[in-house]
């Protein structure tokens, strides 16, 4: 009954990766592996699904224990899901490449750049707020000293705002 209930799972994970439900193939060959910790079937569906999901270092360290632990069984389909895992860390990492490329660059040409939105003008204190009120805050990020952010409150615009 048991080897009937891990073929059943298997068969359910190949489906859901079929379907593209890659958390649910994770889930079935997680609970076939914990029932049988030698099965090279669970190990390389989760490690196809682990992949499909974009989780890379648990794809890898399954496909990989496929590849070491079970040297008897035929390694063409481990050996494909290793290149395509490759493949898809390699387009990743060009994407995020891509995606951050010029972030702190001034010149936009380099990509998307942090300062695009950015105005260039910047608001000059005018002698209309010299009797504005300031209120503050002080501000801790994490362990480091807190830091004093004055903001002015424009009691001609927004009076009630600025009273409270």
């Amino acid at each position: 009954l048991q080897a009937m209930n891990v073929t059943l799972k298997l068969n359910f994970a190949q489906s859901s990766i079929n379907i593209k439900d890659f958390s649910k193939a994770i889930s079935l060959c997680t609970e076939v592996l914990d029932e049988d910790p030698g099965s090279f079937k669970a190990l390389l569906r989760r490690g196809t699904a682990y992949s499909a999901f974009g989780l890379v270092g648990e794809a890898k360290k399954d496909l990989l224990r496929c590849r070491t632990d079970f040297k008897d069984q035929d390694q063409t389909l481990v050996n494909k899901q290793i290149k395509l895992l490759h493949e898809r860390a390699q387009a990743s990492k060009e994407k995020e490449k891509q995606s951050f490329a010029g972030m702190f660059s001034a010149d936009s040409s380099k990509g998307v750049s942090l300062y695009d939105d950015m105005k260039t003008n910047v608001m000059i204190p005018h002698d209309k707020h010299k009797k504005s009120k300031y209120c503050f805050m002080d501000i801790a990020i994490g362990s480091a000293e807190p830091e004093r952010v004055e903001f002015e409150l424009f009691m001609d615009s927004t009076p009630k705002t600025a009273e409270n």
